[in-house]
């Protein structure tokens, strides 16, 4: 290649600025999307890199063998006492993360605190901006905070010797932190010793010398030539010489069998943000590495897409220019010069559209990275930015390589003699059709991701509009800081039930849009045990979600006790469940719930309390004043209600923050959070149809070309212009229906995939594949038109004298 062949690429693309321009944006979107794909992957696996000696550190994980022999990223941290013991040169640290309500200045603010041994600051190369962080890591009284949680707090960053209250403890600021690295599986707004007195005293106990408990995470930094497998193998010995063993339920003893208590093995930290297994409790941040995987896949094929539309033109230009070509070879120029100037001419056009999809990267980093919740922007440095600028023109230059070598490979096949004597035939069958399959890949794609979309869409509108069993619009969620048998708590609920606008002011055990529900065997009377969810509520639960009996009757405050009666409320599910015809039938019978009997007094309707995107389950209903979660019924608005109970909160619960919302939202909120993902598989399926219906375009217009002696024979034989119509429609549609063949099989299972476990989804999927098929073949009809229409026109004596 030299100077001179892309200056003659340069006056090309002058000479066709339409065609040119299209080409140049379609591949600088596709670089766009493959530039923002690589910052997200490149920031995804620098997690946790900037620890000190980070390939020394280590999580240590385990799966107990009673329990489904599941890994997670945690382990009784009672073997750190056979860690100390053991000598081995390695430093050790154990992490509990604890939602502390911290009063600092006037605020009382959630902060999340880290519970942490004296070793953590230096493992995990902590900066310390002001005071002695190594007093709040060993003191049980003393604290240090970040500076965001300064701020947030005290409004300044000048907090070293202030106090902050927990529980109505004082603890002193012994140091002000930098904020923990966004890129960090291992985040915190506060430090504290492990021993705290800002986590619950019993609490503390069971997560610390409880063998059995699965809370806390230990992290380990090995000194040198110390093999992780043999830690990990005394680790289990350590398990094994534990008492454990006596403590485990019969049914759980039985699992274990002859087989060790605990299989452990240490995770790299810095593998720890894209590793799959599971942690318990207040987790750090996650990655899902098959979403990765997912989004690097769909910019490379949209990346693919767009250099097969710049082929497809080019193969366009090159019919177009195969006079010009013949010419030159007849004049002297070789094979490798003309195979240079149509490399030349395509490197021109990919790197001119992956410099403008670098700048356009740029430039939507930041609403990417609020798409992701990373902080992307992190990326924008001096450094990075050269390396990204190299990457850039790399992958200009090696797709620019890629895309002309078939229209080199045409140039080279070309016989001046045939071409010069009107009987140029430039491209076999072979490449057009290897074209024809691409431009499947093309639809295939879009479709499959337009189907996605819809479906995700669709899910969404559903959860707006679902049947939640009750109407959620009246009623106000608040998670009080202490279960209704505490007097303070039971204070508050009658003060809240006395508000003006307030019909009902009732608990539960669960929070209202929770994950899940908390599991126990119900046995029927016939002997047979099935786990059901459990939710304890007050006896004008049901009074307060507005529901009735199906049969029976509910929970009423009149006549049933606050807590210990032997009387259950079952749904239809649970009734269905244990086998009875009718929930009329079951009204009056005993089920045993662990070892107590409890009489069925009524059947309610199942109502979809916990979190949309689980499946509803048979529930039971039982009196307890073990319910720390509130819910208000209000008649008319919730504003000005919500607004008086931030005032009674402040004068019950000066200590704690107030968390308060409509049912409705905390019901949602698994569908807002879908709402990010939702708009980005949007814009690429927006990429995605473009790119394949200028595709198609160019295929038409190709097609329309090579078969343009073949329509005038047909004319001239006497085919009418719908019988031309006929012919294109016939080779549009068959490569729609290959494309929906190959990808809307992938589209229903992606779909269905998604679905899986929201309570309600109906015929979603179906409908959203048949909309996707109808609009893909809209938009290639629509491609397509405009040469059809032009075959259809054009005369015999215009075609064989064009």
């Amino acid at each position: 290649m030299r100077l001179r062949d892309f200056r003659i690429g340069w006056r090309l693309l002058l000479q066709e600025p339409t065609a040119s321009l299209l080409t140049i944006l379609g591949l600088a979107v596709g670089f766009t999307v493959l530039f923002c794909s690589l910052a997200l992957l490149y920031y995804t696996h620098s997690f946790d890199r900037q620890v000190p000696d980070a390939e020394r550190v280590y999580i240590v994980k385990s799966a107990p063998n009673w329990q489904g022999s599941m890994w997670r990223e945690n382990i009784p941290l009672r073997v750190n006492d056979a860690l100390q013991r053991s000598g081995l040169p390695l430093q050790a640290s154990r992490i509990m993360l604890v939602d502390a309500e911290m009063r600092g200045r006037d605020l009382v603010q959630q902060v999340s605190l880290a519970a942490v041994d004296a070793s953590f600051p230096a493992m995990f190369g902590v900066r310390v901006l002001a005071g002695d962080v190594n007093q709040a890591v060993s003191r049980p009284d003393a604290i240090a905070l970040t500076l965001a949680s300064a701020q947030r707090l005290f409004g300044s960053s000048d907090v070293v010797g202030k106090s902050v209250t927990i529980g109505g403890q004082a603890f002193q600021v012994t140091a002000l932190l930098a904020d923990a690295p966004d890129n960090s599986t291992v985040g915190y707004a506060a430090l504290g010793a492990i021993n705290t007195n800002a986590w619950d005293a019993k609490y503390r106990t069971a997560t610390l010398e409880d063998w059995s408990n699965l809370d806390g995470r230990l992290y380990l930094k090995l000194g040198a030539g110390t093999s992780p497998d043999a830690v990990a193998r005394m680790l289990e010995t350590a398990l094994e010489n534990s008492p454990l063993r006596s403590q485990l339920k019969p049914d759980e003893a039985a699992e274990v069998g002859t087989r060790q208590l605990f299989d452990v093995a240490l995770g790299p930290l810095t593998n720890s943000y894209l590793d799959p297994v599971q942690r318990s409790g207040n987790s750090s941040k996650k990655g899902n590495p098959t979403v990765l995987a997912a989004i690097a896949i769909v910019s490379l094929l949209i990346l693919l897409l767009a250099t097969v539309n710049h082929v497809n033109l080019s193969t366009v230009r090159i019919i177009n220019r195969q006079r010009e070509i013949a010419v030159r070879k007849v004049l002297g120029a070789s094979g490798a010069r003309v195979i240079g100037q149509m490399i030349a001419e395509a490197v021109l056009v990919s790197t001119l559209a992956a410099l403008i999809g670098a700048v356009l990267a740029v430039l939507l980093l930041p609403g990417v990275a609020h798409f992701t919740s990373l902080a992307l922007t992190e990326l924008l440095t001096a450094g990075n930015i050269l390396l990204g600028l190299a990457i850039c023109l790399a992958f200009g230059v090696g797709v620019g390589v890629l895309a002309g070598v078939y229209p080199a490979w045409m140039t080279v096949k070309m016989r001046p003699a045939q071409i010069l004597g009107g009987r140029g035939n430039t491209e076999g069958k072979h490449g057009f059709w290897l074209r024809r399959g691409l431009t499947v890949l093309q639809f295939a794609l879009g479709m499959c991701l337009a189907s996605v979309a819809l479906t995700m869409t669709w899910q969404v509108l559903r959860i707006s509009n679902m049947n939640f069993g009750f109407d959620p619009d009246p009623l106000l969620s608040i998670v009080l800081p202490a279960n209704l048998d505490k007097p303070e708590a039971q204070s508050f609920r009658d003060a809240v039930a006395r508000l003006p606008g307030v019909a009902q002011a009732a608990a539960a055990s669960e929070t209202v849009g929770q994950s899940s529900l908390y599991d126990v065997e119900v046995k029927s009377a016939d002997g047979r045990v099935f786990k059901m969810g459990s939710t304890p509520v007050s006896p004008d639960y049901f009074d307060a979600y507005g529901v009735g009996p199906v049969a029976g009757r509910l929970f009423s405050a009149a006549i049933d006790p606050r807590e210990n009666a032997s009387v259950v409320v079952i749904d239809e599910l649970a009734a269905r469940t244990l086998g009875f015809a009718t929930p009329s039938a079951a009204v009056g019978q005993i089920i045993s719930v662990g070892d107590k009997a409890l009489q069925i007094v009524g059947v309610n309707r199942a109502l979809l309390t916990q979190s949309i995107n689980r499946e509803v389950r048979p529930r039971i209903f039982q009196l307890s004043l073990a319910t720390p979660s509130l819910t208000v019924r209000v008649q008319g608005d919730t504003a000005p209600v919500s607004a008086e109970i931030e005032k009674l909160w402040s004068q019950h619960f000066p200590n704690n923050v107030l968390v308060i919302n409509p049912v409705r939202r905390m019901l949602e909120i698994k569908a807002r959070e879908i709402t990010p993902f939702l708009r980005l598989v949007s814009m690429i399926t927006v990429i995605a149809v473009l790119l394949a219906a200028f595709g198609m375009y160019v295929l038409s217009a190709h097609s329309m070309q090579r078969r343009a002696r073949e329509i005038v024979l047909r004319k001239l034989y006497g085919a009418r212009p719908r019988d031309i119509a006929r012919l294109a429609g016939r080779e549009v549609l068959t490569l729609l229906v290959v494309s929906a063949v190959l990808g809307l099989p992938a589209a229903a299972a992606i779909g269905l995939s998604m679905l899986k476990g929201y309570a309600e989804h109906g015929l979603v999927v179906p409908a959203a594949l048949a909309i996707a098929l109808l609009g893909g073949v809209l938009i290639a009809l629509l491609s397509s038109l405009r040469h059809t229409l032009a075959a259809m026109r054009v005369s015999p004596a215009q075609a064989l004298r064009g």
